[in-house]
């Protein structure tokens, strides 16, 4: 699978011609450097962005990194420091910064005569908040791990195939991303902190944060080094260093380090597998495969009718066969029924696929559409995962498992006081009469419409003329979810 991967990824790279790299030295942008390094060579160039933000060490890295490896690389100041909304540190202070850093890139993308700008972004990154895709997409900055279909745990052991140092480097995240949301960035903060986490870098530390909150230093550090911490004279010279930066406290996190842990204030959107089972897991990374393929055709679609009117791309069926050749590949003995061929085979489990759930959503633009995988054993919907790609969200349950939404719990209940829509197909209105007190909403896509009612956003959802492949991913959730099933009168609701 993983060659399957890398194989696209290298007819992407022929495919673009010539590119510029965001570079960051971090795991994910340094293999994407190396591998279009080794496909276009120098009309591959790598662009490290250089501001308050990057701390010195990794900056020396990534020039290490570059040389190593043969790639031309361009050290470029940025300055979104000087940003009103960078500096004021709301949740979307990553749309700041990457606005930033990619119109730089742009510009020197430009200037040296290269097609695109690309970054590191994987198939992993629709799980946790992540405003700087907004600013990728307006400044058509391409996605070619996602594209390919490459999650982090791929990126690393292509990276180790390849002998690249990085293969298994910590995961780091800029200097700002250690402030809380609402308190204000500034280059003195952001120097305080560089300094604190390069004494417990020379201690031998790795995989570590330095939290600022005010006159407090929060430090997480991996389980496995908390203890080490411990040790009086060692823990004395970490104390006295942070103290030395103006910090009145030193706190260790008990729960130790944990990326995106800024955004545990925000919302659940913290990507958590580590409660799935195996199988929902291999069924969960193929939802995410597809919906990547999905988001990389969508600036091109052909556009045709099936004979009952409804739409269908050459993104469905791309998506579909990638589903299906997956499913298969990890799942040899079970039956598959998807949406564009029809096929059903007899047997007692049964994998139903909707490659593109609103399509003519996806096709107009509109963000509620995505992958739909239900499994049927005996008659009974026993496992669901449903993934919006647009809203990166990710509903998925298994047997007698609690079902998710990006790792966190769901319940079916109305979470607005009463006032959650109902959510019926477009032309329920020909159909039926309702005196329902309530909003009536439809979205285009079924499986969300199914999702939302599992999760307690809508109040509840009609389905008719459906079929497996559009009900089995969300019956599975909405059963788990403690929702109740019925059938409704034809003209009244």
């Amino acid at each position: 699978m993983l060659d399957d991967k890398l194989h696209k990824l290298e007819g992407l790279f022929h495919e673009m011609g010539s590119t510029l790299v965001a570079f960051s030295g971090g795991v994910d942008s340094a293999f994407l450097l190396a591998f279009a390094t080794r496909v276009l060579g120098d009309r591959a160039v790598g662009m490290v962005g250089q501001s308050p933000s990057l701390p010195a060490s990794e900056l020396a890295e990534a020039r290490e990194f570059a040389e190593r490896v043969g790639a031309r690389i361009e050290v470029v100041p940025t300055h979104e420091y000087e940003r009103d909304g960078y500096r004021a540190n709301e949740p979307d202070r990553c749309y700041h910064c990457k606005t930033e850093l990619f119109s730089v890139c742009r510009t020197h993308a430009d200037r040296l005569g290269l097609a695109w700008v690309c970054d590191g972004y994987n198939l992993d990154d629709g799980g946790d908040y992540r405003p700087g895709k907004r600013a990728a997409k307006e400044r058509d900055v391409r996605h070619p791990l996602a594209e390919a279909g490459l999650t982090k745990n791929d990126i690393r052991e292509a990276s180790r195939r390849m002998d690249l140092p990085t293969w298994n480097k910590p995961a780091f995240a800029c200097l700002a991303s250690r402030i809380p949301y609402g308190t204000e960035v500034t280059v003195e903060r952001l120097s305080r902190i560089e300094i604190c986490e390069e004494a417990l870098r020379r201690e031998g530390f790795e995989g570590f944060r330095v939290r600022f909150h005010d006159k407090i230093a929060r430090v997480e550090l991996p389980e496995e080094q908390i203890a080490r911490l411990v040790e009086p004279a060692l823990r004395a010279r970490v104390v006295n260093a942070i103290k030395a930066q103006g910090f009145a406290y030193v706190a260790l996190d008990l729960q130790g380090y944990r990326s995106g842990s800024m955004n545990e204030v925000l919302s659940a959107e913290d990507r958590a597998d580590g409660g799935m089972t195996e199988r929902l897991r291999i069924v969960a990374d193929i939802a995410k495969e597809g919906g990547a393929l999905a988001l990389a055709m969508r600036p091109s679609l052909d556009v045709s009718y099936k004979p009952d009117g409804s739409v269908v791309t050459n993104a469905d069926m791309a998506v579909q066969e990638l589903v299906v050749r997956r499913l298969r590949d990890a799942f040899p003995d079970a039956a598959i029924v998807a949406e564009e061929n029809g096929l059903v085979e007899n047997a007692d489990a049964v994998f139903a696929v909707d490659p593109i759930d609103g399509t003519d959503s996806y096709q107009r633009g509109f963000p509620h559409f995505g992958i739909s995988i239900g499994l049927v054993e005996n008659g009974r919907c026993v496992l669901g995962v449903f993934f919006g790609p647009v809203l990166g969200e990710l509903y998925a349950v298994d047997a007698g498992e609690t079902p998710t939404l990006n790792g966190e719990p769901i319940r079916s209940r109305d979470r607005s006081g009463g006032t959650a829509p109902l959510l019926t197909p477009s032309h329920f209105h020909k159909m039926f009469v309702t005196d329902f007190p309530g909003k009536v909403r439809s979205y285009g896509s079924m499986a969300y419409h199914l999702a939302y009612v599992a999760s307690g956003q809508a109040r509840g959802a009609m389905a008719f003329d459906s079929h497996i492949w559009d009900l089995a991913a969300g019956v599975a959730l909405l059963e788990a979810a403690g929702a109740r099933l019925r059938r409704a009168q034809r003209r009244a609701v």
